[in-house]
């Protein structure tokens, strides 16, 4: 479904991803690791448009997304769940999922909205509430359940257990792998390094923008670098 091909990307004069390879195929839920500055977050948004790789590609099911706008790679299948949640906070719960489906007709929302409510209850508790007065938990499942509202093939998260009770945590990643059960290919960056692998079918590691290895998630779990970077020896 994605293939990322040798992307270099820079801010300015710094090289932030350097030659990043890697593939998420249908129906998968693939995670990258790495630690901060390792260019995680850059490879997420270079994906869904928001900043350009000055060389390599990056294609959706066949179709180059490189040099198309991020509106418009919404419209061909992906979402994207940035860091730090960033709902509308003086926008309802219904406000902020209905931005999610601005691409289609309002008319056409109805199922998605109520699979987002099936997948996060507090939400539809909670749809008449401004955003901004909703806990972090429930802050996050809304930016999730807006990304699904554009009807993703590909949904891409970044971060979604940051700042986040334990308990909460593990709520969050259930309800990722039950997105990716009911047929969402997802891209999950993930600083729960344990839970991430737990629920993912492969991953990649990142470091200083390269990816350094990569395999099923339970190879990657007893892999004696990943176990002492990541998952605390």
């Amino acid at each position: 479904m994605l293939r990322v091909n040798e992307i270099h990307v820079y801010y300015d004069a710094i090289h932030a991803l350097k030659g990043v390879t890697f593939s998420v195929e249908p129906g998968e839920l693939v995670t990258l690791l790495g630690g901060n500055g390792a260019g995680k977050t850059t490879t997420l948004k270079t994906i869904s448009g928001l900043l350009r790789p000055r060389r390599g590609n990056i294609e959706l099911e066949g179709c180059a997304l490189d040099a198309i706008d991020a509106h418009e790679i919404v419209r061909r299948g992906v979402a994207h769940v940035p860091e730090g949640r960033k709902v509308f906070p003086r926008f309802t719960v219904l406000e902020n999922l209905q931005v999610g489906g601005y691409s289609r007709s309002i008319k056409s929302l109805a199922p998605d909205l109520d699979f987002v409510y099936r997948m996060f209850p507090r939400l539809h508790e909670r749809q008449k509430q401004y955003a901004g007065t909703l806990s972090g938990g429930e802050q996050q499942m809304l930016a999730i359940g807006r990304a699904l509202m554009a009807k993703p093939k590909l949904l891409l998260l970044d971060e979604p257990s940051m700042g986040l009770a334990p308990k909460i945590v593990e709520q969050i990643l259930e309800n990722i792998r039950a997105i990716n059960q009911s047929g969402v290919t997802v891209l999950l960056v993930e600083q729960n390094a344990a839970m991430a692998l737990a629920i993912s079918h492969r991953g990649y590691v990142l470091e200083t923008g390269q990816v350094i290895l990569s395999g099923a998630s339970s190879d990657l779990a007893g892999n004696d670098l990943v176990r002492q970077a990541y998952l605390g020896g």
